[in-house]
């Protein structure tokens, strides 16, 4: 983050600037995890912003991640079935 004091994550909030963390200089690295679990199939997405912070005007970026659920689908349920009478 060249030109700024410092760094304010954002994941999933973009809107409230340092939701996550807030880092006190201009370098610095953070590892997050992706999958919050969902049905297998399904899409996540996650939204990350990082701003500047300290002197000089704000800036931002922003990326949004999307990522399908891996794993078995559910199977799905087998119609209940009356016995046959005997003949």
């Amino acid at each position: 983050m060249s030109g700024s004091d410092g760094a304010a994550l954002s994941v999933d909030n973009p809107g409230l600037v340092g939701s996550y963390r807030t880092y006190p200089d201009s370098t610095g690295s953070e590892t997050l995890t992706f999958s919050c679990g969902g049905a297998p199939g399904t899409t996540e997405s996650h939204v990350y912003t990082i701003y500047t912070t300290g002197a000089g005007p704000r800036k931002s970026a922003t990326i949004t991640a999307k990522a399908k659920i891996g794993g078995a689908s559910p199977t799905p349920a087998l119609p209940k079935v009356a016995p046959s009478a005997a003949y």
